[in-house]
């Protein structure tokens, strides 16, 4: 059975811990059982369920004393020699002495990873239903697997003269060698010590590589090679500053946090780390419930365990209530326990002013990851992390796995946000796997959101996460005030702009107050479908399901564009299917608003910030500063606006369509829309002035839309909660979906077919509990990239005992399942489409 990425299929190993190797662990000679050698057991670096487990290598001689866990090496493997990782060390394998075969090489000096993140690895396996070479390759550093990165090193240059010697050198060559005297003299102001890059040190004397030969041939100056320095990505400069006063809400919720990070660090173990990875196990959920604690302060009933603080925190506060600043205090006490912390904030590119501050108050001792980043400066930033130099990591998704090497602290800020799950395999959550990972390593969680998410919240409600809550904003100022507008009565009124008249009114306010607004809408592009009004057709990707989205180009001309696969195609004259002529763009995206702004308010400064415009590395932050900086008056966009921005100057935010999402065939799509119309609205106001919102919808009494108008994220919660409780759903059940795909329709949908019958049996044989299995379907988005998809969607109140039924119909399929047919696995589901 083949699987889109090889998901395993058949029985995974059990959760063990991998303790870290003695110093030496084959230098001294030691022998395992029955006396033979010790021997290293290696994960090869190949995705296939056949060879997805440990297996035994002689340490030779020249690694004796020098091989870890967590090194990468190249070992023998039948006919070929392959990569791979040691995760432990033995004196037992499964086969003769006399078969063994050693390890071939070393390919890094030091570990690549923890034997804490092998056991992380190990849970991933269990949790995600990936293989383990998988959930060890997510967290691998660039370069780590086939063509390695190499750094290219730089040239260094440093004096070896006394700096008085250099310039009377200097002054000597003035006259016959100005520009080696140039050299001298620079080199002088920078001391005895000082050293320059090469480059930076020719461009400030005006002179050139052969002057630099010359006075290294005098033996006054020498030429070093150096690893480059790390290159920090750009980020939005603020002085440093001392920590701000709390106010009386964040002063009792830190109280809280400090407490359980200094009684943390009292149990710290020879390492350093609070409890030694692999002495506490993993469980189905991260963190055990317990009592209660006393309300009020801002400290919500909070869960414990034989009378110990939590580990785990929802940090659950209202926009701009001050998170950040509690999560920077946070860090710094784990900072000054000698320990290191990763901050996890949803999409790097997009919150420039997150990274700002956390360097104002660290300075040099923030590295930040993201996908942006060349692999040269992941792998120099990695290194950087590895190494102790960067114990505070800023980073997306992947930074859950950094290699800190005494973590105390997580804090995963936004924890709501979707950008969380990974889509590839493995498909993993980054907050269950910091929860997780924490857990292993005895760090603290901090779970920060305005709008958490119904499974995080309930977790709280239930005890197993202490709940702190922030319900003011800074200053006392008020949230904004938020207005509904029925698009239905704006249509009977004859009013057919884009804009409502009551949001026509607030921005001709606000522009002329010299204040700044926001516009939301959720869909980019210019039109939102091209469609036939003769017969109704509408065009389509030929590769995918999926109507094409209308763009203009900047000459003017449209094109049609395919979201997901970026087929381009130029608008037909005619319909394709009747031969109409009356094809017309339909529906509204950024592009479209962007020219009716334009239009309406001809002397504003208007920018568009959507996938289109910030597709260049830089351009997020280059527009975040204009407008932070007020050199921009209206700014539209999609949901990247509504994350991460604390902008003064806006008092209005305008959400063009409130509809986009709220009908969408998904469960979670009251809290999605919810989530992001909070998030967005809460960019309002934040300065001294008060802020307001205009939500334009054509179902103006949804509850959804009535709880955002009301900021009450309860009455939105208590709503998802009792559909979900009636239906199954998180957090009240477990969903795996699996998605089959190929290139052929009918092969697929037999394969399916066959997929939910077997694990509608495993189900039934193993008597999950509460355990459905929906029968065989097309996907939403039936075909994909030109690949045929359809779904099955399995259910059950017990999620591991649902995760071993579906490891058991995997692996009963295995042997009969068609070649060019992929079975794509995904635990906790975040997307249906």
């Amino acid at each position: 059975m083949t699987a889109a990425g090889q998901e395993p299929s058949g029985p995974q190993p059990p959760l063990r811990s991998v303790p870290a190797p003695a110093p030496s662990p084959s230098g001294s000679g030691e022998e395992g059982a029955a006396g033979r050698p010790l021997l290293a057991e290696v994960v090869v670096d190949i995705a296939a369920p056949d060879v997805d487990r440990v297996f035994h290598f002689l340490i030779p001689p020249a690694l004796e004393g020098r091989l870890e866990v967590g090194h990468r090496v190249i070992v023998p493997f039948g006919p070929r020699r392959v990569e791979g990782t040691v995760v432990g060390f033995t004196g037992r394998a499964e086969v003769p002495p006399e078969r063994l075969r050693p390890v071939a090489a070393l390919q890094d000096p030091v570990p690549v990873l923890t034997p804490a993140l092998i056991e992380l690895a190990r849970w991933m396996e269990d949790r995600y239903l990936c293989l383990f070479v998988q959930a060890l390759r997510a967290m691998l550093p660039p370069g780590a697997r086939g063509d390695r990165v190499r750094l290219a090193p730089r040239v260094w240059v440093r004096l070896t003269l006394d700096p008085a010697q250099a310039r009377e050198q200097a002054a000597a060559l003035a006259r016959r060698a100005p520009r080696q005297a140039a050299v001298l003299e620079r080199l002088a102001e920078l001391g005895p010590h000082g050293a320059v890059p090469q480059a930076t040190l020719l461009q400030a004397a005006g002179a050139s590589p052969g002057a630099l030969k010359a006075l290294a041939r005098k033996g006054w100056i020498a030429l070093e090679e150096r690893e480059p320095a790390l290159e920090e990505p750009a980020a939005a400069a603020e002085p440093p500053a001392p920590p701000p006063p709390l106010t009386p809400e964040q002063e009792a919720v830190w109280r809280r946090l400090e407490a359980v990070l200094v009684a943390g660090s009292s149990a710290a173990g020879p390492a350093g780390g609070r409890v030694p990875p692999g002495q506490q196990g993993l469980a189905g959920e991260p963190f055990p419930a317990g009592q209660a604690a006393s309300a009020g302060s801002g400290v919500a009933p909070h869960g414990t365990a034989g009378g110990r603080p939590p580990a785990a925190f929802l940090l659950h506060g209202v926009t701009g209530s001050g998170k950040t600043e509690i999560y920077l205090r946070a860090i710094a006490a784990v900072l000054a326990q000698g320990q290191g912390a990763i901050c996890l904030v949803p999409e790097i590119a997009l919150t420039p002013q997150t990274v700002a501050r956390f360097r104002a108050r660290f300075g040099n001792r923030v590295a930040v990851l993201h996908s942006a980043m060349t692999p040269a400066q992941r792998l120099a930033t990695w290194r950087a992390i590895r190494a102790g130099r960067k114990p505070v990591v800023v980073g997306a998704r992947s930074a859950v796995f950094a290699p800190l090497p005494n973590l105390g602290l997580i804090v995963v800020d936004e924890e709501h946000e979707t950008s969380y799950k990974q889509e590839e395999t493995p498909r993993y959550h980054a907050r269950e796997v910091a929860l997780a990972r924490a857990r292993l390593e005895g760090a603290a969680v901090i779970l920060g959101s305005a709008t958490p998410s119904v499974e995080t919240y309930h977790r709280a409600l239930e005890g197993e996460l202490g709940l702190l809550e922030l319900a003011q904003r800074v200053g006392r100022r008020p949230l904004p005030e938020v207005e509904i507008v029925d698009l239905r009565q704006e249509f009977e009124a004859g009013h057919r702009s884009l804009f409502s008249r009551r949001l026509l009114e607030l921005m001709r306010e606000r522009l002329a107050a010299r204040e700044q607004v926001l516009l939301f809408l959720n869909r980019r592009g210019y039109h939102t479908v091209l469609l036939c009004r003769e017969c109704g057709f509408v065009l389509r990707c030929p590769h995918c399901d999926v109507s094409l989205t209308v763009h203009q180009l900047p000459s003017g001309r449209l094109v049609c564009r395919c979201h997901y696969c970026d087929h381009r195609q130029v608008p037909p004259a005619t319909c394709p299917h009747c031969g109409g002529v009356a094809v017309h763009p339909f529906g509204l995206g950024t592009q479209k608003v962007e020219e009716t702004a334009r239009k309406l308010f001809p002397g504003a400064r208007i920018q568009r910030m959507d996938a289109d415009v910030t597709a260049r590395r830089g351009s997020h932050e280059a527009i975040y500063r204009q407008f932070a900086a007020g050199r921009i008056d209206v700014l539209i966009g999609t949901q990247m606006i509504a994350k991460g921005w604390d902008v003064p100057g806006v008092t209005l935010v305008g959400v063009v369509s409130a509809d986009t999402a709220l009908h969408m065939p998904d469960f979670r799509r009251q809290e999605r829309t919810f989530q992001l119309l909070e998030q967005v609205a809460g960019r309002a106001g934040r300065g001294p002035r008060a802020g307001r919102v205009v939500i334009q919808t054509y179902s103006p009494d949804h509850p959804c839309l009535q709880a955002v108008a009301r900021h009450d994220y309860r009455a939105l919660f208590d709503l998802e909660v009792a559909e979900r409780r009636e239906l199954g759903f998180p957090p009240f059940g477990h969903l795996i979906r699996a998605v089959v795909a190929g290139p052929e329709r009918p092969p697929v949908e037999r394969a399916a077919t066959r997929l939910a019958l077997a694990w509608r049996q495993a189900v039934d044989d193993a008597g999950v509990r509460a355990g459905t299995v929906t029968p065989a379907a097309p996907a939403p988005i039936e075909r994909l990239r030109g690949r045929w998809r359809w779904h099955v969607l399995a259910r059950a109140a017990d999620g591991a005992a649902l995760r071993a039924a579906t490891r058991t119909a995997l692996e009963r399929l295995r042997g009969a399942w068609p070649r060019d047919v992929q079975v794509q696995v995904d635990v906790d589901p975040y997307s249906m489409l």
